[in-house]
């Protein structure tokens, strides 16, 4: 399952998903230090960099998780691997932060995207494009590591997605 939302504050995200982590629950991290104040720290001087003013929409938040059944099988490396193979391949150029949590029956990531990309100055636009996309991407990569699609409804999904969303890069 994946599921993604604008956020206005990454530093109250990003605290949070580090604060709920379980000792031996991996975190991961890219053009950033995989430390709370440090992330928030990295985030805010890339957004200045790039005189990026907005102060809504600073971070894109995705949450990825498994079925209990499957969460059995996985490890929290794995889990971990899978949640950056997510975000490498949907948002090159952005720093982002992969924290994955075993607190619950699901093993499931916490991402959190800055919103600028690091090279272009350009901003993730358009969640609900990505949205679509990230969840043909997570099909993917669940498929790649022997794991069901999610759902179970996925092929219907794709079925759905507009051809406009289909053809993006």
């Amino acid at each position: 399952i994946v599921r993604t939302e604008y956020i206005n504050d990454t530093a109250k995200l990003v605290r949070y998903v580090f604060r709920n982590q379980r000792p031996g629950d991996p975190s991961d991290a890219e053009k950033c230090a995989p430390e709370p104040e440090d992330t928030i720290a990295n985030f805010k001087a890339a957004r200045e960099m790039h005189k990026s003013s907005r102060e809504d929409h600073q971070g894109l938040a995705i949450y990825q998780s498994w079925s209990p059944e499957e969460s059995k099988r996985l490890t929290r490396e794995e889990v971990n691997t899978m949640g950056r193979e997510l975000v490498e391949n949907m948002f090159p150029g952005h720093q982002f932060i992969v924290v994955t949590h075993s607190n619950t029956q699901k093993l499931h990531n916490h991402i959190i995207v800055n919103i600028i990309n690091m090279e272009t100055g350009k901003r993730i636009r358009n969640k609900y494009e990505h949205l679509h996309k990230l969840r043909a991407k997570n099909d993917e990569i669940c498929l790649a590591h022997g794991l069901t699609i999610p759902n179970q409804v996925a092929k219907e999904r794709r079925d759905r997605t507009p051809n406009k969303v289909k053809g993006l890069p």
